[in-house]
């Protein structure tokens, strides 16, 4: 798969993101040690969820729609003015690509001596289950845990209350969560960002389905959805050091222009396997 078009997947799942009728929210992405720092603006309105990534503040460089009534993912490249379309005849031809791939993988080894196929199977299968953005997921068997520490503070505009995220012993992330009045924010206005997570899981799960290997990656919202409210900072942990932290900016509610979710009119493509 592309490492752009997942990229963005993967960030609009794990962005903390709420949403109420034409609302917008900007949020800064800091990488760390390097102090890297990247915008990002998610819009909202209904069905209807728009995501871009703005590495120098003006103009964004990729954008990623979700239509939520279509089941519809438009993953839309700026520099090169093109559009990678995922949609669910997508997930259905990427399964029976994979399929096909692991079909041609057996029978390839089928006269293989037991132990050497034993082994290429093995193979097989980490690397299916290692697909590119896959990775740093989560496991479906080892859940992510998330605790409330009690710790309280604000930041300039919100107050907050602090959360973790545990993976079996190490911790993976710590939240800073307002309270959803705090924000103006209503908690049943998540249409757009429940549907599209539900999206990609119906695309991993229809994968997994079509190779016989549970792939690593859980729903991230499902996580997010227990903090009781809105991440205004959000820190990723690695090896037990922050890695990066995502603070929110701005958050408005606004009529938004009637072409902020159309098509930019790009050529379009279907998201493929790799070398096909």
């Amino acid at each position: 798969m592309s490492r752009n078009v997942l990229s963005i997947l993967v960030l609009a799942l794990v962005a903390p993101v709420a949403a109420g009728a034409g609302t917008v929210f900007d949020v800064v992405v800091e990488e760390l040690p390097s102090g890297k720092t990247e915008a990002s603006r998610l819009s909202l309105e209904g069905r209807d969820l728009r995501m871009d990534q703005i590495p120098d503040g003006s103009d964004p460089s990729t954008t990623m729609i979700f239509h939520g009534a279509a089941g519809e993912i438009l993953a839309i490249d700026h520099g090169r003015r093109e559009t990678t379309v995922i949609d669910r005849d997508t997930i259905d031809g990427l399964g029976d690509a994979m399929a096909g791939i692991k079909a041609q993988m057996e029978q390839a080894m089928a006269g293989m001596p037991t132990e050497k196929r034993q082994m290429m199977e093995q193979v097989m299968k980490q690397r299916m289950e290692g697909m590119e953005g896959m990775q740093g997921m989560g496991s479906p068997a080892v859940p992510i845990e998330i605790r409330k520490t009690g710790e309280t503070g604000s930041t300039d505009r919100w107050d907050w209350t602090r959360y973790e995220a545990w993976r079996g012993d190490d911790k993976v992330a710590e939240f800073l969560v307002a309270d959803w009045s705090e924000l103006g924010v209503d908690e049943s206005d998540f249409g757009a960002f429940e549907d599209m997570a539900a999206f990609f899981q119906e695309m991993v799960d229809s994968l997994g389905e079509s190779t016989g290997i549970r792939l690593p990656v859980q729903n991230p919202f499902a996580e997010l959805g227990k903090v009781g409210g809105f991440p205004v900072v959000t820190r990723r942990f690695e090896g037990g050091t922050v890695v990066q932290e995502t603070t929110l900016r701005s958050v408005e509610s606004r009529s938004l222009d009637s072409g902020l979710f159309a098509d930019p009119g790009y050529p379009q493509k279907r998201l493929e396997m790799p070398g096909r």
